[in-house]
């Protein structure tokens, strides 16, 4: 999970891509579907999926022009 500073703050991180996510970017002055780079995501569940993965122990890494969401630990989870 990352942002690009320029665009979007670091309280963007970690949040889910769901209805309440769509109504508030599109507030924003970027591509809803983040298509210039501005955020980029991490698949953690679907239909496909076995089991789901579980993140645990954020921490938001600045680099030199986004910041990114890091886990320090990860689990599969049985659905």
């Amino acid at each position: 999970m990352r942002v690009r500073e320029d665009v979007l703050d670091s309280s963007w991180l970690g949040k889910e891509l769901n209805h309440d996510f769509l109504s508030k970017i599109e507030a924003e002055p970027v591509c809803p579907m983040g298509e210039s780079g501005e955020y980029h995501t991490f698949v953690y569940d679907g239909p496909i999926f076995s089991n789901s993965i579980q993140l645990d122990s954020p921490e938001i890494i600045q680099l030199e022009t986004t910041k990114k969401l890091e886990f320090g630990e990860f689990r599969l989870a049985e659905k």
